[in-house]
C-alpha cells in the first residue's frame, strides 16, 4: 500500500546528524579507536557539520555510517506483503542516538528522521 508521504516527514542525508553525533561518546570513542589523534580533528569536522576534506582519512563518512547501522535497535516494525501476496517481510524503524532509519529487507535504507514518528509516517506511507 503506497501514500501520499507528507513532506515533513522526508528524510534527511545522515551527513544532517553529524553534529548530534559527534556528542555521542560511542562515536567519540569509535572514532578515537579507529583513527587515534586524526579523531580530534573529526571529531570538530563533525560537530562543525563541515564536510571532510581531502586531508580526512577516505573511508571516515563509511565509517560513521557503519557505527549507526551496526548500533542501531529496532523500535519498530511492520509487516507488509511481498509482491507475490504469498510471503510477508518486515519494514523496521531502527534508532540509534540522534537519529531513526528505515530497513527493508532487499530494499535499499530509507533516508534518516528526527523522530520516531517521522519514520513510522515514512515507513507506513512507502509500503
Amino acid at each position: 500500500m503506497t501514500g501520499q508521504i507528507p513532506e515533513e516527514t522526508s528524510p534527511e542525508p545522515i551527513e544532517a546528524f553529524y553534529p548530534r553525533l559527534a556528542l555521542m561518546p560511542s562515536i567519540q570513542a569509535a572514532l578515537k579507536m579507529k583513527y587515534g589523534k586524526a579523531s580530534a580533528g573529526l571529531l570538530q569536522k563533525l560537530l562543525e557539520g563541515a564536510p571532510f576534506d581531502e586531508g580526512s582519512p577516505e573511508d571516515v563518512e563509511d565509517f560513521i555510517h557503519d557505527q549507526v547501522h551496526q548500533n542501531a535497535v529496532c523500535v519498530h516494525s511492520i509487516e507488509a506483503m511481498a509482491a507475490d501476496e504469498w510471503d510477508s517481510f518486515d519494514i523496521d524503524v531502527m534508532h540509534y542516538g540522534p537519529l531513526f532509519f528505515i530497513q527493508a529487507n532487499e530494499y535499499d535504507d530509507i533516508g534518516f528522521f528526527e523522530t520516531l514518528e517521522m519514520a513510522r509516517n515514512q515507513a507506513e506511507g512507502e509500503w
